[in-house]
């Protein structure tokens, strides 16, 4: 049985069309989850295909649940690193759109950056931005002119991250990315599905059957030692 009647959610390229709006990284993992588990579903028919007529029943179901534990295994740490990305998107994006400060609030920032030192200071509003703290951002790069702690210098630079970073048309291109990484992680999750139950599918009945039996029993014996 070749490659080409393998279920089309399980081909690396699915994620092909998406990459440059997931980014490289999460492209690359999601790409590179799909690849182990198509090419191990790949080789399990093949495996198969080869032990049919043979006494190697046995070993070609511990081959393939090495090949399930390996695939399924790439694919939980790609979910992980999946869900992390989101995760970081939507913190970012609550905060860079939350509102500006009150005055109180913002009085109270610019009294703690008051007791930095110049550079210091610039070095906390490049963090708030990388952040999205907006009221952090806002009350020291929005300040009255009287009021202002930064060098025209700094603030000119900073105000340039902010626009980069901060922008509604950024914002709006990340609130993007994180519903096409979401489905990007849906099909993952369901590639991940579908290859168990298709290495499963493969596995001899009477070997399956077999090692439910070997592990019930190693259960009791567990217990009556216990």
């Amino acid at each position: 049985m070749d490659a080409t009647d393998l279920p089309i959610d399980l081909h690396p390229e699915v994620f092909r069309r998406d990459a440059d709006a997931l980014g490289r990284m999460i492209h690359e993992a999601l790409s590179d989850a799909a690849r182990a588990m198509y090419d191990g579903l790949v080789d399990m028919r093949a495996a198969e295909a080869a032990t049919r007529e043979t006494d190697q029943a046995r070993q070609f179901a511990e081959a393939a649940e090495a090949a399930l534990r390996h695939g399924t295994a790439v694919a939980d740490k790609a979910l992980q690193r999946v869900d992390l990305q989101i995760a970081t998107l939507e913190k970012f994006g609550a905060a860079a759109t939350a509102p500006s400060p009150g005055r109180a609030l913002a009085r109270e920032i610019r009294a703690h950056a008051r007791t930095l030192t110049p550079e210091a200071r610039a070095e906390a509003v490049f963090a708030a931005i990388c952040a999205g703290e907006v009221h952090v951002v806002s009350a020291l790069l929005d300040a009255p002119t009287p009021l202002r702690l930064l060098t025209d210098a700094q603030r000119e630079r900073l105000c340039r991250e902010r626009d980069a970073r901060m922008s509604p048309e950024v914002l709006r291109r990340e609130r993007a990315q994180i519903e096409v990484t979401r489905a990007a992680r849906a099909k993952l999750a369901n590639a991940r599905a579908l290859f168990e139950r298709e290495v499963r599918a493969l596995m001899p009945k009477q070997v399956v059957a077999q090692g439910a039996v070997d592990a019930a029993l190693a259960g009791l014996r567990e217990g009556a030692s216990a």
